[in-house]
């Protein structure tokens, strides 16, 4: 099928299916996995995931995470640093120990347990921004907790996945090196957010190009992406800096409108039909026993590791487990893990479209937990913020 027509259709098909789920009062991202599952080799093999497809859906993943930042207050932020750490922490240490001692007890071998265990540390925080989003949760202190606890594990992640690869006898790995390019990332970041970002980007005002200021901030949100790369992170993080660099100046909300436009219009729906579409379920041919418990494992050390950190802060248990719930995806770096696991022979192709399974079930599992657990209405004053907001733009 012509690109342009399966382009056509994925978004089509993309926006009914996200009123449908609108309707159902379920998140939309719901309808957008729902799409890709049906369309790709998991039921009707109608569509394949391609080059193009995947380009657009990684430039969607890069807006989404963008705009979480541009949304970020960064002095409320600071103030959930020690919350923000240490929910990360379990993040990262209850999947890893649980994803390793399943593997072993199935008999898998040290090196693959060591690698399963690392697929599950880091969260992806895609869902659960494009849920929160929705529902209108995205600044709220667990908002905000999920938010900079994910960027904190990720860097954990990259650090876990640095010593095992070591521990396995990876060649490329150095950990003061990698340490040192994590560290790299953040100075540069602060750097240009601090002397150039805040200070010049007002002067985009006076170009008289359509849109320079957006245009300019996707620019930037490139380059982050990028630097990100080069540094070992996964690119969404350099992404989520770049707009809470840019967040933190006077065109916020100008950036904000031109982004939501772009991102929900085109790039993002395709992000998420783009997961769907990667899964084939039929290649899976682990125990299902396995299968099954390693998803399991998951979903619940997440909600576990993370809910008993912030009870630990005195939180209430209501918002603890929203915090717990928004930390349950994985998508970019567990599939960045299994492709490096793959290139080296310790994993085969079924654990790798065993991870994408897992990616997908946790992105339908998040969104229908997180409205659970955001059940009550939205108070009134940040009702009547959000409807000025909307009027304004």
């Amino acid at each position: 099928m012509p690109l342009y027509i399966q382009l056509a259709v994925i978004l089509i098909l993309a926006k009914i299916f996200s009123d449908l789920s609108s309707r159902l009062k379920q998140p939309p991202v719901l309808g957008l996995l729902l799409v890709g599952i049906v369309l790709g080799p998991s039921v009707t093999g109608i569509f394949h995931s391609n080059e193009v497809v995947k380009v657009i859906g990684e430039i969607g993943v890069f807006i989404l995470l963008f705009m979480a930042g541009l949304e970020t207050d960064i002095r409320k932020m600071a103030k959930e640093g020690p919350l923000s750490f240490t929910v990360a922490s379990c993040g990262v240490v209850f999947p890893f120990l649980a994803g390793f001692g399943l593997t072993m007890l199935f008999g898998y071998g040290l090196h693959k347990a060591l690698l399963l265990g690392t697929i599950l540390t880091a969260t992806s925080v895609s869902v659960t921004v494009m849920t929160l989003w929705d529902i209108e949760r995205l600044d709220t202190m667990e908002g905000r907790t999920i938010l900079s606890a994910a960027i904190i594990d990720d860097v954990m992640g990259i650090i876990v996945l640095t010593v095992i690869s070591a521990l396995i006898g990876s060649q490329d790995a150095h950990i003061m090196i990698a340490l040192g390019k994590l560290l790299l990332f953040f100075i540069v970041s602060i750097f240009l957010g601090v002397l150039v970002i805040r200070p010049y980007l007002h002067v985009t005002k006076k170009l008289k190009s359509d849109h320079a200021t957006v245009a300019i901030a996707i620019g930037l949100m490139f380059i982050f992406s990028s630097l990100a790369e080069q540094c070992g992170l996964a690119a969404i993080t350099g992404a989520y800096m770049a707009g809470l660099l840019v967040g933190n100046t006077s065109l916020k909300r100008e950036v904000l409108h031109g982004f939501n436009v772009i991102g929900q219009s085109f790039f993002i729906a395709i992000f998420f039909v783009n997961i769907g579409l990667e899964a084939s379920l039929q290649s899976i041919h682990s125990s299902i026993l396995f299968v099954t418990l390693f998803i399991l494992a998951a979903i619940l050390t997440k909600i576990i590791g993370c809910t008993l950190a912030a009870k630990a802060f005195r939180l209430p248990t209501k918002e603890s487990l929203r915090i717990g719930v928004g930390m349950v995806p994985r998508a970019e770096v567990a599939l960045a893990v299994a492709s490096i696991g793959l290139a080296q022979n310790i994993i085969n192709r079924s654990d790798f479209s065993m991870t994408i399974l897992l990616c997908l079930c946790t992105a339908i599992v998040t969104p229908i937990l997180l409205r659970l657990a955001f059940k009550e209405p939205l108070p009134a004053q940040k009702t009547l913020e959000n409807a000025v907001l909307a009027e304004k733009s």
